[in-house]
């Protein structure tokens, strides 16, 4: 019932600090009687000070949702030496499935900002929308690692900016929203006053080769975990934890999303992660407690992996020490787990 919204904006030192008091997120609906539900949601960040740049980073969870209903959300930013906040403009999106909701899963990876990427992203805002005029409420999308390919460099996060701008292309349009009434944007191209309503697409990431490497630690890698995680928000505030704890528990580059009755199982195959050992171990427990769930309340529900480098590849990196590894012990897991597809990627 809930997401986290992430985005980032250039920074100067003239804005003051961030003030999280008086930033916040609205979002609102509107029900089946016509009622307006409006809630708030506060704003985390963290400002990153690159030689290259320098950018501020923001994270907010908004929760309690309606599951797959229209929502609009407006940011607000606030800094100590600016009198007017920075307001954004509306966007919308779709709440997340409930357990009875069918859904929709597109997926690719290795995408970069070619020509054919941004056909890609055509064809996916083309694929979400008749997915949403046929039905089916809940669309995703599942980038299986290597997205930019600024290669862990901080020179490149301009192909960072051009990937968000070629993602953020990607939509469901519907001439059919809750919000028609309500929203005046530069799509009508009717004459009924009805506009095109462009909701964002959730999107569940895994990390590749080309976003750290191989075996890379977490706090060496540049791009993603700030980009996608909260590795460096709940580092500002290590909750008394040493260091080394705080790595282990707080880890942030895999983990189970709940969608729909589909749990989806986004893993790292070697990137930041060891393939066995603390990953391994977390897989095995997450799926026993999810399979005792569906003992114990008869629901059915439906198991997925993604990851980037394949467990038997076709083309390279077959002898990898990773992928020797993962080949040891992840299939004997998916199949006594019952995991219906993997999303491999890489190739």
């Amino acid at each position: 019932d809930k997401y986290i919204i992430r985005w980032y904006m250039n920074y100067n030192s003239r804005h003051g600090e961030f003030n999280r008091r008086d930033s916040f997120i609205t979002y609102t609906t509107i029900n089946s009687n016509g009622s307006v539900i409006s809630a708030n949601s506060s704003i985390e960040a963290f400002i990153w000070n690159s030689k290259d740049f320098n950018r501020i980073f923001f994270k907010s969870v908004v929760s309690n949702l309606i599951p797959v209903h229209e929502y609009s959300f407006q940011i607000h930013i606030k800094f100590d030496r600016s009198v007017n906040y920075i307001t954004s403009n509306t966007y919308y999106f779709i709440s997340p499935a409930s357990y009875n909701d069918n859904v929709t899963i597109i997926t690719s990876g290795d995408m970069g900002t070619s020509q054919q990427a941004y056909h890609m992203s055509q064809q996916v805002t083309t694929l979400a929308t008749e997915s949403y005029s046929n039905g089916t409420k809940s669309v995703i999308t599942m980038w299986g690692g290597d997205l930019a390919y600024a290669n862990n460099m901080e020179a490149c996060y301009l192909r960072w900016d051009n990937w968000f701008h070629m993602i953020s292309t990607m939509r469901i349009n519907s001439n059919s929203s809750i919000f028609n009434n309500n929203t005046n944007n530069n799509n009508n191209n009717n004459n009924n006053n009805n506009t095109t309503v462009q909701f964002l697409l959730p999107m569940i990431l895994s990390i590749g080769n080309h976003e750290g490497g191989l075996a890379v630690p977490i706090s060496n890698v540049n791009f993603y975990y700030r980009f996608f995680t909260d590795y460096y928000f709940n580092s500002l505030n290590p909750l008394n934890s040493t260091q080394t704890q705080f790595l282990t528990t707080l880890r942030t580059d895999y983990g189970a999303y709940e969608i729909g009755n589909n749990i989806i199982f986004n893993l790292d195959s070697g990137i930041s992660s060891n393939v066995d050992g603390e990953q391994l171990e977390w897989m095995k427990s997450k799926m026993k407690e999810y399979r005792e769930w569906e003992m114990k309340e008869r629901k059915r529900i439906r198991f997925y992996t993604l990851y980037h480098i394949p467990v038997f590849g076709t083309e390279r990196d077959t002898e990898l020490v990773e992928v020797e590894e993962m080949r040891k012990e992840w299939p004997k897991v998916f199949e006594e787990n019952g995991v219906e597809m993997c999303f491999e990627n890489h190739e």
